[in-house]
Formats: C-alpha cells, sequence, structure tokens
C-alpha cells in the first residue's frame, strides 16, 4: 500500500540544517505539504492548530524533546491518532524500551536516505490501515470508556480476553475500565495479571504505579517504578517521579541518584532541571538546590527567575553574600525587573546590611511605586 503524499508533514529539530536535509527527502519522495518546528514544545502548538497528518520528530531537543511530544500528543484525544516518526543519532535497548513505551509508530537511525525515510513511512501507514484484531478491539473498548459505558467496554474487552487469553494488553485494558469507575481493587488485579502474563510490559507495571500513587501508598509505587526502570531505563520522568517517591520515603541518596539520571538522560531539558531543583527546596536540601539551579543558569543565564530562586537557596544556608552576588548578575541582565531589587534587599538584610537594603528596596519602588511588599519592607527598615 502506499502512503498518502499530500497530507501534511511536520518536521521538527532544533538543528535548522537537519529540517532541511529531512525536508529535500519528503519533496523527493512526493511530499508538498511540509511545516517545520525548532523543539517539541513548538511543535505541539503546530499538533494542536490541526491538519497534521505525520510527525518526523528528533529525539534530543531543548524545551521539550521528541519523547515528551510524542506523550502529549498520545494523551490528546484529538491528535493521539498522528503517525509519529522518531529520529535519533543512537539507539540502545532502553531507548528502544522508552520509545515504545510511548507507543511511537516507528524510528529512523541517523544518518539515512530517503529510500529508508520512504520505507519506515510506508511501513507505519501499513499498520494504521490495517491495525490487528486485538487494537480494534481495544479501540473501540477506550471509545466506551471515554463514553462512559463501562459496563459496555467490559463487556467488549472480555470477549477479546476469551479469544486471545494470554494478550496483557486486553488485561491493562480492563484494569482500565475499571480504575474508571474507581473499582482500584479490581483494576490493581487485573494490571498485575498483564505484568504476570508479560513480565516486559512496561505499560502494566506503569499502571501499577499510578494506583498505588493515587493512594498515596509511596513504597508500593516505588517498588513498580523500580522494575520499571529496570526494563526501561531512558525515561526522565520515570527518574523524576523515583526521586520524588525517595524523598517521600526518606532516602536522599537514592533520590539524588535518581534526580542525576533524569539529567543525563535529558540535559537539554532546563525545565525538568529547575523542576529537580525546586524539589531540593520543598524538602529543605537548599544545598543540592544551589547546585542544580546554577547548572540550569550555567546552560541559560537568561532565566531570570532561577536567580530568584538561587538566592533565596542560598539565604536559607546562610551563604548571604552569595545571594547577593547572584541578584546582581541578574540585575545586569535585567535592570528593570523589581523583584529581583525586592530580593536583593532582603539578601542586604539578612547581612544587616540596612544601606545597602534601602538602595535595593527604592529602585524596586522606583520601578514599581505599588509595590505593596516593597514599601512594607521600607517601613521596616525606617522604623
Amino acid at each position: 500500500m502506499e502512503f498518502d503524499t499530500k497530507i501534511k508533514v511536520l518536521v521538527i529539530d532544533d538543528m535548522p540544517n537537519m529540517r532541511k536535509t529531512i525536508k529535500n527527502m519528503l519533496r523527493s519522495i512526493g511530499f508538498s505539504r511540509i511545516i517545520e518546528a525548532q523543539d517539541g514544545q513548538n511543535g505541539l502548538e503546530k499538533i494542536e492548530s490541526g491538519g497534521v497528518g505525520l510527525v518526523i520528530s528528533d529525539w534530543n531537543m531543548p524545551r521539550m524533546n521528541g519523547i515528551q511530544l510524542l506523550k502529549k500528543t498520545r494523551e490528546n484525544v484529538d491528535t493521539r491518532s498522528i503517525p509519529f516518526l522518531i529520529v535519533t543519532a543512537e539507539i540502545s535497548q532502553g531507548q528502544i524500551a522508552h520509545a515504545a513505551e510511548a507507543e511511537v509508530d516507528g524510528y529512523v537511525i541517523k544518518p539515512f536516505d530517503a529510500a529508508t525515510l520512504k520505507k519506515k513511512i510506508k511501513s507505519i501507514f501499513e499498520r494504521k490501515s490495517k491495525p490487528s484484531p486485538i487494537d480494534a478491539m481495544i479501540n473501540l473498548g477506550k471509545a466506551m470508556i471515554r463514553g462512559e459505558q463501562y459496563a459496555n467496554a467490559i463487556g467488549a474487552f472480555h470477549k477479546a480476553l476469551d479469544e486471545y487469553p494470554d494478550s496483557a494488553r486486553l488485561m491493562v485494558a480492563i484494569g482500565e475500565a475499571y480504575e474508571a469507575q474507581l473499582n482500584f481493587v479490581v483494576a490493581g488485579e487485573y494490571y498485575l495479571k498483564a505484568r504476570k502474563a508479560n513480565p516486559l510490559f512496561v505499560k502494566a507495571i506503569n499502571q501499577l504505579v499510578e494506583l498505588h500513587m493515587r493512594q498515596k501508598d509511596h513504597k508500593k509505587a516505588l517498588k513498580f517504578m523500580e522494575e520499571a526502570a529496570k526494563i526501561s531505563p531512558n525515561d526522565p520522568q520515570r527518574q523524576m517521579e523515583m526521586g520524588k517517591a525517595y524523598l517521600a520515603t526518606g532516602d536522599e541518596v537514592k533520590a539524588r541518584q535518581a534526580f542525576n539520571v533524569a539529567i543525563k538522560e535529558d540535559e537539554k531539558n532546563l525545565e525538568l532541571q529547575k523542576e529537580i531543583g525546586e524539589v531540593y527546596m520543598s524538602s529543605g536540601l537548599e544545598e543540592y538546590a544551589v547546585q542544580t539551579f546554577r547548572k540550569v543558569l550555567d546552560a541559560d543565564p537568561s532565566m531570570i527567575h532561577i536567580y530568584n530562586r538561587l538566592g533565596i537557596a542560598l539565604r536559607k544556608k546562610g551563604r548571604f553574600k552569595e545571594a547577593v552576588d547572584e541578584y546582581h548578575r541578574a540585575i545586569k541582565i535585567s535592570p528593570d525587573d523589581e523583584a529581583l531589587y525586592f530580593n536583593l534587599s532582603k539578601a542586604y538584610m539578612d547581612m544587616k546590611n540596612k544601606t545597602g537594603a534601602r538602595e535595593a528596596i527604592n529602585k524596586a519602588l522606583a520601578i514599581d511605586p505599588e509595590f505593596g511588599e516593597a514599601r512594607a519592607v521600607l517601613k521596616s527598615l525606617d522604623g
């Protein structure tokens, strides 16, 4: 079966030359409606605007990488069926498992030529046009769940399970139907059955993680997170959640290890690193928050709000002079930010430097005369 070259194709890569190369290949294959995006965030906006018939996305990109974009696409009922092809410079067994978890349609390894790309696209559309009987049954049942026809969905899934009794995917689908009804006990039973039927089916394990997280049982959730991570170790979001769960159970060392793996797996994702810094802050681990925020700023000094968080972390550690220095660095980049001057005044107050504090707070008020908190600080200084 030949694919329809009249569809709109979205090419996403943070390297302009790579976008140009893929677009030229697509034109040589016969596609003419080609649009592009420079990262996953921009790509998501274009996908959600409608009309995209195929996505070809790089894996490693800033702001939002290809797998994160794929997951967002699959979460949305309007975009979940869009064919998605991942482009990567290398592929390990862990990455294959990670991509499969996110329900990728295919992947192609750099470097590749137009003939390879055409073969991959053709294979994707052939599978889409002829879904397996299990796929068809699952899609039908999920449509019933979205329509809140839970009993009908469960009945359809059980009928399919009678025909395919070893299908872990059908067992998970039944579990999801029960979970949608808030019947967590039966849902958990089916997720465990799916895990037993196929110990490498990460989705079944993920469902057990989410089920126990909903019930605030961090220890059981963590057990299944660790199990999933052994099968698919390259998911930074899972490592992030593992880090949080380790902190919730009091294991700071393993939490830091998980956060470090998350950062290593998605080095360009500064938002992920910022979130890890915030987790450290909320857990009272300001020293690690300082280290994390500084790495973010080394990568992108223009992230002004990070200076504020870094300054607060330094102040909590009693490192007031360093906090002052960081605020001054930020002010050089953004001299009209009243919040920076406000926090600078607080750092000066920590140092018992009223002159510096008054000067900073007056600058904040010069930018925003209605800044109530700044007026209160000035009043306390005058008092």
